[in-house]
């Protein structure tokens, strides 16, 4: 039974998002962006964004840390950046974080409607587990539930932050994408791994009372004929 209560330890998601420099580095280029958009303007804005995302990038490779999350977040950044000077808008920086969210949130809904939920598969994945579909029913329900609120988690950010887009708020832009980022995805987690965790327990002490009740009983010697 202990198969069936165990999950992803509550360190995976800290290792996939890079522990709290990988949050820091996410957050920083917006922080400068916006700072300096509000005092220079567009371009220095961009070449701001960038700076800081470099300095980031070469700092752990200085010190001789994993590149993985410093080269995403540049890659990030220079995209952002890209789309800010297309558009531009400072709120253009901002678009493909909106446009991700609202595909995350699209994604975790159609694996809903086919009945494949997509929390079931990334707690597998994170966990080394099989990406099958649970035995119990309750378990079952509870990976549905919890991804529809992962939906509403992606469609709540690419909802605020495109209102914000459309009403021409980067300042605000900056302020949500981080509030509603990585402490809204962390909240989000715990509350998934505390459901998924204990409606896993209940199963598995049913299949324990289950299984005991089906055992034949083997008469000892000691009984009469």
């Amino acid at each position: 039974m202990a198969e069936q209560e165990r999950g992803p330890a509550p360190s995976a998601l800290a290792t996939a998002i890079g522990g709290p420099r990988g949050v820091l580095d996410s957050a920083l280029p917006s922080v400068a962006f916006v700072l300096v958009y509000a005092q220079l303007g567009l371009r220095p804005a961009v070449g701001a964004a960038l700076a800081l995302a470099g300095v980031l990038l070469l700092v752990r490779l200085v010190r001789r840390e994993p590149l993985r999350y410093a080269a995403n977040g540049f890659f990030g950044v220079l995209v952002s950046t890209l789309f800010a000077l297309w558009l531009g808008r400072a709120e253009g920086y901002f678009l493909p974080g909106i446009v991700i969210n609202a595909v995350y949130a699209a994604a975790f809904l159609i694996s809903i409607a086919v009945r494949r939920p997509l929390v079931g598969l990334v707690l597998a994945a994170l966990g080394s587990g099989e990406a099958k579909a649970p035995a119990d029913g309750r378990v079952a329900r509870v990976h549905m539930w919890a991804t529809a609120g992962w939906a509403a988690v992606f469609a709540t950010r690419a909802g605020v932050q495109g209102a914000l887009y459309v009403t021409g708020h980067p300042g605000w832009l900056a302020f949500t994408k981080i509030a509603l980022g990585w402490p809204l995805t962390l909240l989000a987690f715990a509350l998934t791994m505390a459901a998924v965790r204990r409606t896993r327990s209940r199963a598995g002490a049913d299949a324990s009372t289950l299984a005991a009740a089906d055992r034949p009983v083997v008469p000892s010697s000691s009984d009469p004929p």
